[in-house]
This record gives C-alpha cells, structure tokens and sequence, in this order.
C-alpha cells in the first residue's frame, strides 16, 4: 500500500491523521470485538468446566504438603517447648 518514489522532490499536505484517515478507520473497526455468539459461549464455559477440576487437582498436594509441613514444625516447636519445661 502506498506510494513508491525513486528519486524527485515533492511535496505532501496531511489533511487527515491518526484514526480519521481511511487506513486509521479499518484500524478501529478491526479491533472492535463482535458479540460473542451463543456457541462461543458455551465453547469458552465447556473449556472452563474442564480445566477448573485439573487445576484444582493439580492444587491440593500443595496444600496437604503446606499442611504436614505445619504439622511437623508445630510438633517439633511442642517438643522443643516441653524440653525446655523440664
């Protein structure tokens, strides 16, 4: 698109810039998004019905990991302060 010189002078005037030429309105048209369809919508709701149970299986090792580790230091810590009480 556009236009090509090799060699010359010339000179240009801008009468419209930015979003108010014919290029910078297509611009703004294409990023508009379209309303989503109602397959659209259960496409994107099915895709997060799948992931969410895997996320969440992925999820809790970490958290009964995060839970024995407490465990362990609070005994470890009950034990310490039962020495101590001796």
């Amino acid at each position: 698109m556009g236009t090509y010189v090799t060699s010359g002078t010339g000179t240009a005037v801008a009468v419209l810039t930015g979003r108010r030429t014919a290029i910078g309105g297509i611009s703004e048209r294409l990023a508009r998004r379209a309303p989503e369809t109602q397959f659209e919508r259960g496409v994107r709701r099915f895709g997060n019905d799948i992931c969410e149970p895997g996320a969440r299986l992925v999820e809790l090792p970490r958290i009964t990991t995060n839970s024995a580790d407490i465990r362990a230091k609070r005994r470890k810590n009950d034990n310490a302060l039962q020495e101590i009480a001796r």
